[in-house]
């Protein structure tokens, strides 16, 4: 079974993937799914996929986060760190589904993905979070 992780999970490529994932079940384990600011949605969605990481973009969404996750076994975490993390974790395919301005600073996380596969194959999952810490803003997921 291959591992997947959704950063952009509540919009509607995010919502997408969820319907493509029903329809092939026992393909795929969800590791991660990170989101910007709808608490509600991503906890569903990490509920109905059985993630066992959510991440959302809003720093001081956390606290609800977890809340809405509480007793469900899922791992939570909110602002840049927690998206790192969603980023970082083990997966065999990565759905990036993030637009806007979050949607350009993900092309200069994509690059530094291309770049670390190109310097040593993404053995040293530490040097994404350096994408993230040079873009301008706080990359909202």
């Amino acid at each position: 079974m291959k591992r997947l992780s959704i950063l952009g999970a509540t919009g509607s490529i995010g919502h997408s993937v969820r319907t493509l994932l029903a329809d092939a079940p026992g393909l795929y384990e969800v590791e991660a799914v990170a989101g910007g600011r709808d608490v509600a949605a991503l906890a569903e969605t990490a509920r109905a996929l059985n993630a066992r990481f959510a991440a959302i973009a809003d720093p001081a969404a956390g606290r609800a986060l977890a809340e809405a996750l509480a007793g469900s076994g899922i791992a939570s975490g909110a602002g840049p760190s927690a998206l790192i993390e969603a980023a970082q974790r083990e997966a065999d395919v990565v759905v990036s589904a993030i637009v806007g301005v979050a949607g350009r600073n993900q092309r200069r996380l994509a690059q530094g993905l291309v770049d670390a596969v190109a310097a040593d194959g993404l053995r040293d999952r530490s040097r994404l979070g350096e994408c993230f810490r040079e873009t301008r803003e706080t990359p909202r997921v």
